[in-house]
């Protein structure tokens, strides 16, 4: 299921519209429910219970951010029982921590869209517990168009990629890693932790930026880590290649996008509910 997006700022901004695929069907229908408001450029997880959940983004051709968020499980009946952003926010990445926590990253925290704004350096966190953002370090370099994805097994985030100013043409190969048990920033890999007397000691060692500067590109979990894909390097020009993330590396794999993409939503799927797929 895809919410939201733009077809053009000329005709009529954002969509409100959820539609979902049919693997019977194997095409998309409309679903009877409507966002909110209408959303482009906006942050989203899959959350194993919420379903599809959305932050932010901008609403009609005037390009105002937004402060609201909201989730469905079926384009029908939707969830808008969430606190506000801290800001209004737009053109940031969200990542899944656990089902209590997702992280919202960079991107624009301003009202109004103007060609000669930077990004933000902010990162807030969600607790659907506590039904509440708090703000949390912030990045080292201001981002936004970037990806993001959580590596359970150095228990860190990371911010890949994307562009520091609104008419920047010029794409990010920088990589940041947060590190959720010291809360701190680093353009360093998590090497290992160890514990001496209850005290603990990070190594670390160069990180490894992207192989090529992109934005735009889309990322999605995948067994313990993330997938990083597509992508744009300059506005003008896609790709259409498939890394993984995997202790602090980009493994670049085998396998290709259907096509170069850029601006695009991924996620798991069942893959019974595809059996013609191999």
């Amino acid at each position: 299921m895809v919410c939201g997006g733009i077809a053009s700022l000329s005709n009529g901004g954002s969509y409100d519209q959820c539609w979902r695929y049919s693997p019977e069907n194997r095409g998309w229908t409309q679903t009877p429910g409507r966002l909110m408001r209408k959303r482009s450029a906006a942050g989203w997880v899959a959350h194993p219970t919420l379903g599809l959940v959305i932050s932010g983004g901008v609403t009609e051709s005037t390009i105002i951010g937004l402060d609201t968020m909201e989730s469905t499980t079926d384009g029908v009946t939707f969830n808008r029982n969430f606190a506000r952003l801290p800001t209004r926010l737009f053109c940031h990445c969200m990542v899944l921590i656990n089902s209590d926590e997702m992280l919202a990253i960079g991107g624009f925290n301003v009202t109004q869209w103007t060609p000669n704004i930077i990004s933000s350096r902010k990162v807030y966190r969600y607790s659907e517990g506590a039904n509440a953002w708090s703000e949390l370090p912030s990045l080292n370099t201001a981002r936004w168009a970037h990806s993001c994805g959580f590596d359970r097994s150095s228990n860190s985030v990371v911010a890949a990629g994307g562009r520091v100013g609104a008419s920047d043409v010029t794409s990010l190969t920088s990589v940041e890693i947060l590190n959720l048990r010291t809360m701190r920033w680093s353009t360093g890999t998590l090497y290992g932790i160890i514990s001496l007397d209850l005290s603990y000691y990070i190594l670390s060692v160069a990180g490894t930026p992207l192989p090529v500067g992109v934005s735009h590109a889309g990322s999605m979990p995948f067994g313990s880590s993330f997938l990083f894909m597509g992508g744009a390097p300059t506005p003008r020009s896609s790709v259409d290649t498939i890394y993984k993330y995997e202790s602090g590396r980009w493994v670049l794999l085998s396998e290709r996008l259907p096509r170069a993409l850029a601006e695009f939503m991924a996620f798991p799927v069942d893959k019974t509910q595809f059996p013609d797929c191999s």
